[in-house]
């Protein structure tokens, strides 16, 4: 007795910086990645490296070297300053771009992420949770901001 409601849907991409080569390119293929260090986190729920990359046999294991990070200002100031990369979603983009970091899109079909939230059904939201999702739709939604 659940509702489902759908906020965004969005494909992996990659962030790096000037200091990548690969910075000017517009699509990247993950093989061309593992000659550069990879930052990530020291425990990710969601982990974009196993969900998505492993899924075309390439693991952490293929990386030149790995960086684990606490926090995702930590990471993206780690590939501000160097020639790392890091898997993400491109809900930041304008954010990460505005500091010197691009969202690059991969060559080929990878997997979209759909971000969403539920509600069981014939049951009103609390005023927090309306909140909630009013916030969620404006920062993450598919709509023009």
């Amino acid at each position: 007795h659940l509702e489902y409601h759908r906020v965004s849907t969005k494909r992996c991409c990659v962030n790096l910086s000037r200091h990548n080569p690969l910075y000017n390119r517009d699509m990247v293929k993950y093989e061309e990645l593992l000659a550069f260090p990879l930052a990530r986190f020291i425990e990710d729920e969601l982990s974009l490296l196993d969900n998505v990359v492993c899924n075309i046999g390439i693991g952490q294991q293929d990386f030149r070297q790995v960086y684990y990070f606490d926090s995702d200002s930590s990471i993206i100031s780690f590939v501000k300053q160097t020639d790392a990369v890091k898997f993400g979603f491109p809900w930041c983009k304008e954010d990460y771009e505005a500091i010197g970091v691009r969202c690059i899109d991969f060559a080929g079909n990878t997997q979209p992420l759909e971000l969403g939230w539920i509600r069981q059904k014939n049951r009103a939201l609390s005023e927090g949770a309306q909140y909630f999702v009013q916030t969620l739709t404006r920062l993450f939604g598919d709509e023009e901001k």
